[in-house]
């Protein structure tokens, strides 16, 4: 700004506030929850989105903190230094007197010299402006440090009280519309979340073609694809044992087509359980449409740095190899830990590690989409053990019951889940897209509150070069005789 507004001084942060030190103690001295005559300590962690977090606490003899080192209404505690740069000069307010709360040597405190600009200072150290100046001044080898003195340096804008405190005002109250609007957005994600997850209930209950179905009432019923599936199944198998023989050189012994086993079938008592499918539909397990096998290992350091084909693990891409294990548009499953249960599919040819299964199938007979999707509804998490290293298994998965359309309609049906996917991952953007805009628009009102543009200004205001003389030579934020008064 080339020219302050009418009755502004430009002046500097020890002219509008002093820096008090953190207290300091002995590893011997801090203690986990309070004691007789202890004191709360606050460190960084407690500085959270410009307001105190009394959480994971530290205690110390209350002989440790002066009384100058006491919380009062109006200061505001800074992170002094910390391992991340992004930590420090975080600001947290003190909205009420805490005779008995302290700050750790980590941390200092701001304390303005009069309170009656503790609010203008308070909107300061919001600005994006602030943080970069902290961020060019904050230095250290192994941690940063943010000295007094650069606080104490910092150059300020200092309008008329009258004026500030018309400001502060109409930051506060759009700041309420700006909280409100955030607090309505982070209901979105959870509410998407329901949506999706009520879209596949319809979808796998047959309610999303239903219009579809009356158009096409003709088609094969998917009784007759589980019958085909069946037939592929055992062929493979077959194929499969008459390679081991001739690979072991042996023949084939009279009798082995009878080790086959057929895919788990549903009972009739279960069946009778189930919800009543649409017609042409019908329930099967996925033994009977799908096989699954665990990737191949491979750890960090094992991928090739410069890899362009993507390694899957059991939450999608961990990473990228010079190699591939499976081919375009295979279907993984994560297998363990947190995401275990998790869907997702290669956009091209990928490695798969073994923190994740490849699920194999008839493409032929089962729409690449549809079974994605019905993997998706079927929430194979829930179907992993209970201990600490979540884990789901194949036989568990070959287990679950499922709903199975005609191929036709199992193509209608993905095309539709395609669409809505689509729109979801829309709204998704722009729920992100809305919530930055409204950390600008808050960004963009300070810039404008520090331009001396956000309200009017009154030519009956005092010009702060009074207000500034007098805290150059006053400092009235707690006398002496309340000190004591608030340290009993």
């Amino acid at each position: 700004m080339s020219e302050l507004p009418k009755g502004w001084v430009k002046t500097t942060g020890e002219s509008m506030f002093r820096i008090v030190r953190g207290v300091t103690y002995n590893k011997t001295q801090a203690k986990s929850s309070p004691f007789e005559k202890s004191v709360t300590v606050l460190r960084a962690g407690n500085l959270q989105d410009g307001e105190l977090l009394f959480d994971d606490l530290v205690y110390v003899p209350e002989n440790n903190a002066s009384l100058d080192q006491r919380l009062t209404a109006g200061d505001m505690v800074i992170a002094m230094s910390s391992g991340s740069k992004s930590v420090v000069g975080k600001v947290a307010s003190v909205r009420e007197d805490y005779p008995k709360v302290s700050f750790g040597a980590f941390c200092g405190l701001i304390r303005p010299r009069t309170k009656d600009i503790a609010p203008w200072l308070r909107a300061f150290f919001q600005t994006r402006e602030y943080r970069r100046l902290i961020s060019e001044m904050s230095t250290g080898v192994n941690i940063n440090n943010l000295k007094p003195s650069f606080l104490s340096e910092l150059s300020l804008l200092l309008p008329p009280l009258p004026e500030q405190r018309r400001i502060v005002a109409k930051l506060e109250a759009c700041e309420a519309r700006i909280g409100a609007a955030r607090d309505a957005l982070a209901d979105v994600p959870k509410l998407l979340e329901q949506y999706r997850q009520s879209v596949l209930a319809a979808a796998f209950r047959g309610d999303l073609t239903r219009d579809w179905r009356a158009k096409h009432p003709d088609i094969k019923p998917a009784a007759t694809l589980v019958q085909k599936l069946r037939a592929e199944r055992r062929q493979r198998w077959e194929q499969s044992e008459l390679a081991k023989y001739k690979a072991k050189g042996k023949k084939t012994p009279q009798g082995w087509e009878e080790k086959y086993q057929e895919p788990q079938s549903i009972s009739e008592s279960a069946l009778a359980e189930l919800p009543q499918l649409p017609s042409g539909w019908c329930w099967v397990t996925f033994d009977s449409i799908l096989s699954v096998s665990s990737g191949i290992q491979l750890k960090a350091n094992g991928m090739a740095p410069n890899g362009t084909i993507p390694v899957f693990g059991g939450n999608g891409i961990t990473g990228h190899h010079d190699r591939s294990n499976v081919p375009p548009n295979t279907i993984v499953i994560g297998r363990v830990g947190y995401y275990c249960g998790s869907i997702h599919e290669t956009p091209g040819a990928a490695w798969v590690t073994d923190n994740a299964l490849i699920v194999s199938y008839s493409r032929n007979t089962i729409d690449q989409r549809f079974m994605f999707w019905l993997l998706k509804s079927s929430d194979l998490g829930n179907l992993s053990n209970s201990s600490a290293q979540p884990v789901v298994s194949g036989g568990k998965i070959y287990a679950a019951v499922v709903p199975i359309p005609p191929l036709l309609e199992q193509r209608e049906l993905a095309r539709i889940l395609d669409v809505i996917s689509a729109f979801t991952e829309r709204m998704v953007t722009t729920h992100i897209e809305t919530a930055a805009d409204l950390t600008t628009l808050t960004q963009s009102l300070l810039a404008k509150a520090f331009r001396g543009e956000l309200v009017p200004q009154d030519p009956a205001d005092e010009a702060a070069a009074g207000l500034l003389t007098r805290l150059q030579s006053h400092d009235d934020t707690v006398s002496k005789s309340k000190r004591r008064k608030i340290a009993k």
